[in-house]
């Protein structure tokens, strides 16, 4: 089975640009699409629903990885156009680390196999898909309340109020020679998370450096 990977480029211009780099290594081969939006570590939005709706011309399913969008973006998850799609609950829902959400479309909940076995549910019933053996159920406690304050904070303010602190180190960054802000300057484009580098330095060797060094 091969893997083709999607490269799009870090300052789009326009969404389609993006939509094209999927479109571009999708093959009539092509079962199963793996998008990431927000990138995890530039902070890229990609626009998810379109790419979805390229894979499901052709007949590909998606998984999508979320973990930075559900909460903070309030995306809708129906909206998306996706088969499955996990997200962790931790970020931006501040709830017990560990915790996370798993949605997978009605017509695939069938074929999934669970990670254990002995399931007494019925093979169409999504929460065969939730045996995690012994876990600790005073994270469910903090869960609830973690819903409560996000309800009550909204996402739109908890989204400009990152919005508000990348701006402030970014901008400022854009402007020292040398620095390379690897995130888009459209705050539409990106989540929050941001990814700075050296110009001329490969960021795997900037990494390795500051890591060691630091």
């Amino acid at each position: 089975m091969g893997v083709r990977e999607a490269f799009g480029p870090l300052h789009p211009l326009h969404k389609e640009e993006v939509i094209a780099a999927y479109a571009a290594v999708m093959t009539p081969r092509t079962r199963l699409l793996h998008v990431t939006s927000p990138i995890n570590i530039t902070g890229h939005v990609l626009p998810v629903a379109k790419i979805c709706a390229i894979a499901q011309a052709a007949a590909a399913e998606v998984i999508v990885v979320a973990a930075y969008s559900i909460i903070l973006l309030d995306t809708k998850v129906r909206d998306l156009g996706c088969d499955y799609l996990g997200t962790s609950l931790h970020k931006w829902m501040a709830a017990p680390r560990g915790l996370g959400m798993l949605y997978v479309r009605r017509d695939r909940i069938e074929k999934g196999w669970p990670l254990m076995g002995g399931v007494s549910r019925e093979r169409g019933e999504i929460r065969k898909l939730e045996q995690l053996g012994t876990r600790p159920e005073s994270a469910h406690g903090g869960l609830l309340e973690a819903i409560r304050l996000h309800e009550e904070i909204g996402p739109a303010h908890k989204l400009a109020r990152m919005r508000f602190l990348h701006a402030r180190w970014s901008e400022a960054l854009r402007e020292v020679p040398g620095v390379v802000v690897n995130t888009p300057l459209d705050a539409t484009c990106h989540a929050a998370v941001g990814n700075v580098g050296l110009a001329g330095v490969p960021l795997r060797e900037l990494a390795d450096y500051l890591w060691g060094k630091y």
